[in-house]
């Protein structure tokens, strides 16, 4: 009962909604977009690195929004987190290795922090929740 109060305060309903999501489910477009490209999809273990930890962003997202309790949900936010850092770590090494140009390295590093500080700021929501009772007004 107290997540459903803490979600309906916070007026978000599904996991589409949240920014951190929406942000994070552009910046995995982007990297699916650009390691379809023959020089990043040759480099399989960077292939399936960027991709792997640009998808596990938004999915983690998703199933912490599905959990019932802000702790749990916070949980899967912090994971969520760690594969956006990993992310733009893999962002500089495509940059490097010439996979993207710069514009593209800053369009989607960009996208990357945005998402950090949409799912920081989420996480710190949830954690301002009391697990057994309702949430502060945000």
């Amino acid at each position: 009962m107290a997540y459903a109060v803490c979600l309906f305060m916070s007026g978000i309903k599904h996991h589409e909604e949240l920014r951190a999501w929406q942000l994070s489910e552009e910046l995995k477009d982007r990297i699916f977009d650009f390691t379809k490209r023959p020089a990043a999809a040759r480099d399989r273990d960077f292939y399936d690195d960027i991709r792997r930890s640009g998808r596990s962003a938004p999915a983690n997202l998703a199933e912490g929004f599905g959990r019932f309790r802000p702790r749990e949900n916070a949980k899967a936010v912090r994971v969520a987190l760690g594969e956006l850092a990993e992310t733009k770590n893999h962002l500089r090494h495509a940059l490097k290795q010439a996979y993207i140009t710069q514009q593209e390295f800053d369009e989607m590093h960009r996208l990357a922090r945005r998402a950090v500080g949409a799912a920081s700021k989420w996480h710190q929501y949830l954690m301002s929740c009391n697990p057994n009772g309702p949430c502060p007004r945000g």
